[in-house]
């Protein structure tokens, strides 16, 4: 059985190759995504879900990496904007998303790493 959070971590790791995503965030690697759902209305035959989407940057010698990060969001804003033209995304068709503003947010708890986040509603039919 798949789920929207699943799908909206299919959407990220296509748009993303080889960058890591989970609903966890994780202070291992240099580079990350965290795609978590944080809220919505799940109706009948469609699931309006909120998905907040955060992206990781750090440098190999430990330093924000704000550059990559920014562009990554772009990307994955991008990805979600476009993701009811592909799919299914786990097993789920995306109808559409409407997305919110991006912005720089860092994480006091990640020092190393620079945070850009955006969230938006992720409509996905129920089947």
């Amino acid at each position: 059985m798949s789920t929207v959070t699943l799908a909206a971590h299919a959407i990220a790791k296509a748009a993303l190759p080889g960058v890591p995503v989970s609903s966890i965030v994780s202070n291992d690697t240099a580079r990350f995504v965290r795609v978590s759902r944080i809220g919505g209305a799940r109706e009948r035959l469609l699931d309006r879900a909120r998905i907040l989407v955060e992206v990781y940057g750090s440098t190999n010698k430990g330093a924000p990496d704000v550059g990559w990060s920014e562009n990554a969001a772009y990307t994955l804003a991008d990805a979600f904007q476009h993701a009811s033209n592909g799919g299914p995304w786990a097993g789920l068709w995306v109808s559409d998303w409407e997305p919110n503003s991006l912005s720089d947010y860092p994480n006091p708890d990640y020092l190393k790493h620079s945070r850009f986040q955006f969230t938006g509603t992720l409509f996905v039919i129920r089947s």
